[in-house]
């Protein structure tokens, strides 16, 4: 954990932040997530998957990890996906929607399932319509030109661009 947490996490915290970042736009975040006592900020990647207007983050190892107990009841979250910055409420979920969103998530990254336990947490992030916080902008306080609020107008995937070739064109 000390490897992944002091190397890992801030090489492909740099890369989601650079113009690299396409190679793990499509499945991996950078998130960031208040302390709900101390108040400090903690800035990380994470794996997710959408569903509509909506992500989903399984936490892996989650008798190990803490930053999800800050988001057991709604708290404001801060991501960074496709190169676009966006706030959303991130909640712990629980019973049947919960199930549903291992399901879903286990149809995009099938590997993960030797990892996923009926104990495993399951985060909710939905997209902020209007922020009580002055530091978690919303789409209508932005200036134009800056990137949106809702989830489902991010690109998909990054993989099948890669395919096409950089302007959607077909490449031998």
């Amino acid at each position: 954990m000390f490897f992944q947490n002091r190397v890992v996490n801030p090489v492909v915290g740099r890369l989601l932040r650079s113009s690299l970042h396409r190679m793990l736009s499509g499945r991996v975040a950078l998130i960031t997530v208040t302390g709900r006592k101390t108040g400090n900020t903690y800035r990380f990647p994470v794996m997710y998957v959408r569903a509509e207007d909506v992500l989903y983050v399984l936490v892996g190892q989650h008798d190990r990890k803490t930053w999800w107990r800050n988001v057991r009841r709604p708290a404001p979250v801060r991501l960074l996906i496709a190169g676009h910055r966006l706030d959303g409420t991130a909640a712990v979920l629980e019973g049947s929607e919960a199930n549903a969103a291992k399901k879903a998530y286990l149809a995009r990254f099938p590997r993960a399932a030797t990892a996923v336990t009926q104990d495993t947490p399951v985060v909710r992030i939905s997209p902020c319509s209007k922020s009580p916080d002055k530091h978690l902008a919303t789409a209508e306080s932005r200036p134009p030109g800056t990137a949106s609020q809702r989830f489902r107008d991010l690109p998909r995937s990054t993989s099948r661009n890669r395919a096409h070739g950089r302007h959607g064109r077909s490449t031998p």
